[in-house]
């Protein structure tokens, strides 16, 4: 009996012989072994002439065939290994008890695997933490790709899926010193699509640089589309969120169709609308008050600056009398008109408000008068340092009710004058009969004269 008993048939002979160290093997037909020990018997079948050659099978398919025959038990097993140093490269597979589930090539020992070529040794890496470098050996995500050849010019494509008559090109372009942008092209004029297994083409730029979202024929440079348009109630179809607030995009339907579209800042933050020169030209605040030149309106349109109706008319309200009621006639315009005193003035915080000399009213004044139309707000920028912490301003606006004191007040002005140029004509006519009474009596005192003379001159 051999210290280990080695059968071997060649050509149909069987010969048994021990070895110690290593074993040579010359075969000039199919050569098979069986390597025996208490434990277990190992098969090894060798071809001839560039034959396959198998390791724990007699029927290898392949150069090399290496079988485990323990594939249904669970966890990982090795069935190949490779040691050096502190590391060990194994080669098996996993198992979940009934099932081979995957392959494995696994470097030990907190060494990083490498795989290559002779001229690109670390090719593929894969690091202790499992982070994957493609031209990288200090891969810093799970997939890091690196191209050494960033300062050149043009474009440098780093990966490439092709297929159809298609490419899909992934990488960045340089301008000679740095790296200008990233780049996903989608080649050979076609459009490039991006999405999930559930949603394939949730964005779709095609091939004239169009993008899409919810739409695989955008019409615009951006389109973006929900088709739930017909169920009732807002459809948000684009969200911006941060800081604890989000800006919403989308519209609303009544079941049917689209009724309106909408823009809406969330969680009681103001919605401001403007460009690159003027950030807050139009400011929304939480509570509708809209803002043109101010980003604190203190009414529902609060204008700070000048505002214009270039083709004239004026500004519009309801006032059909069938919406009106206990309707009586304004009197007493003329009187209190009379009673508001027109001044000149500047303002103290002309930066605010407007600068030079201007013409108006005092709040207060009018309060005193017509006290419905003056009101209390918060005070505007720099003007609290005005008027004291805490405190309000008044503020004076003139509604339609002006409107109809000044035609009041101005009927009234015309019936005082009506009057006086009755007055006047009346006078006028009784001037002008005494002025011809005072001719009658002229004439009559006149022929009284000639008479009395007549009568003396008889006398005589």
């Amino acid at each position: 009996m051999c210290e280990r008993d080695i059968r071997a048939a060649v050509g149909g002979s069987r010969y048994c012989q021990a070895f110690r160290g290593a074993l040579l093997i010359a075969t000039v037909g199919v050569l098979a072994m069986s390597l025996v020990s208490d434990a277990a018997v190992a098969d090894l079948l060798l071809t001839p002439d560039g034959g396959n050659a198998g390791i724990g099978t007699t029927t290898p398919t392949r150069k090399l065939t290496v079988v485990d025959d323990d594939g249904v038990q669970s966890g990982a097993h090795w069935i190949g290994e490779f040691s050096g140093e502190t590391s060990e490269l194994l080669l098996g597979y996993s198992a979940d008890g009934t099932v081979v589930k995957n392959a494995r090539i696994q470097s030990s020992g907190d060494l990083p695997l490498a795989i290559g070529v002779s001229g690109a040794d670390d090719a593929l890496w894969i690091a202790a933490d499992g982070n994957v470098g493609v031209g990288s050996t200090n891969p810093s995500r799970r997939m890091t790709v690196v191209d050494d050849d960033g300062v050149a010019n043009g474009v440098h494509w780093i990966g490439e899926l092709a297929g159809q008559g298609t490419q899909l090109l992934l990488g960045y372009a340089a301008d000679g010193s740095v790296v200008t942008n990233m780049r996903i092209l989608s080649a050979n004029s076609f459009p490039l699509s991006l999405g999930t297994s559930a949603a394939n083409d949730a964005v779709w730029i095609t091939a004239d640089g169009e993008v899409g979202i919810g739409t695989t024929s955008p019409a615009r440079p951006l389109t973006v589309k929900d088709d739930d348009g017909t169920s009732s109630g807002a459809h948000w179809i684009g969200e911006f969120a941060g800081e604890g607030s989000q800006l919403f995009i989308g519209y609303v339907g009544d079941g049917s169709a689209v009724t309106n579209m909408r823009v809406l800042s969330a969680n009681s933050v103001p919605l401001a609308l403007g460009t690159s020169g003027a950030n807050d030209a139009v400011w929304i605040k939480s509570n509708g008050d809209v803002g043109i030149g101010t980003t604190s309106p203190q009414f529902l349109l609060h204008v700070n600056g000048s505002a214009g109706k270039p083709g004239g008319g004026s500004w519009s309200a309801s006032s059909d009398r069938r919406l009106k009621k206990n309707v009586t006639v304004l009197t007493g315009a003329l009187d209190r008109l009379a009673k508001l005193q027109g001044v000149n003035y500047e303002w103290r915080n002309p930066a605010q408000h407007q600068p030079g000399t201007r013409a108006g009213f005092i709040a207060q004044d009018v309060e005193d008068v017509f006290p419905e139309w003056v009101s209390q707000a918060a005070p505007l920028g720099d003007d609290q340092a005005f008027v004291g912490e805490g405190e309000a301003v008044k503020v004076l606006a003139f509604p339609h009710d002006f409107n109809a004191y000044l035609v009041e007040a101005i009927k009234e002005l015309k019936a005082e004058n009506e009057a006086l140029r009755q007055q006047l004509m009346t006078l006028s006519l009784q001037q002008a009969t005494l002025v011809d009474l005072g001719r009658q009596l002229e004439v009559l005192r006149r022929k009284f004269d000639r008479r009395t003379a007549a009568v003396a001159a008889a006398g005589e």
